[in-house]
């Protein structure tokens, strides 16, 4: 069986689990407490931390690979710019659907908030000379730690490209 097959299968079996015990389990302490609260909470987050834990090292040596295979450096710049372009495009066409869907879902209306719940205030966007400027890491190891994917993906190329590594005939 595939991999695809099995991760579908237990996506399955995950929403058919969840939604019995929420129809049916709601109210039942046992299974919320040892289950829901227990397992199914210590699994997932173990889950969740796993895939942080790939993402950098993923990102890094595909950017590496990447580099290397284009050969002639000199296409690097028109390259950097056309996927640039691309994660700009794919970022507004993501933002646009969530804000759509959001708008015709209208997630959290009805909802009532028992007790003080206080204000809200969103944090205040820095300029955009300010998020340039951060493109470059102060400290890559730091970026690597904190996983600052701009400044991984910055720094993992300019590496590459300062080192002059250039693919084999």
């Amino acid at each position: 069986m595939e991999m695809t097959t099995k991760i579908l299968i237990w996506m399955a079996t995950g929403l058919v689990l969840g939604s019995l015990i929420n129809w049916f389990a709601s109210d039942v302490a046992f299974i919320q407490d040892y289950f829901v609260n227990g397992l199914f909470h210590v699994i997932g987050a173990m889950f969740i931390t796993g895939l942080k834990m790939l993402v950098v090292p993923l990102v890094t040596f595909s950017l590496i690979c990447g580099v290397y295979g284009i050969g002639d450096i000199s296409k690097l710049g028109r390259v950097g710019l056309k996927a640039f372009g691309l994660f700009i495009l794919t970022t507004a066409l993501a933002i646009t659907l969530a804000i759509t869907v959001a708008a015709i879902v209208g997630p959290g209306q009805g909802f009532e908030l028992i007790g003080d719940q206080g204000e809200f205030t969103a944090p205040v966007a820095p300029p955009l000379t300010q998020v340039i400027i951060d493109l470059i890491p102060g400290n890559p190891v730091a970026a690597y730690a904190q996983g600052n994917m701009l400044q991984i993906i910055f720094f993992t190329i300019c590496g590459v490209h300062a080192d002059g590594w250039r693919a084999r005939p």
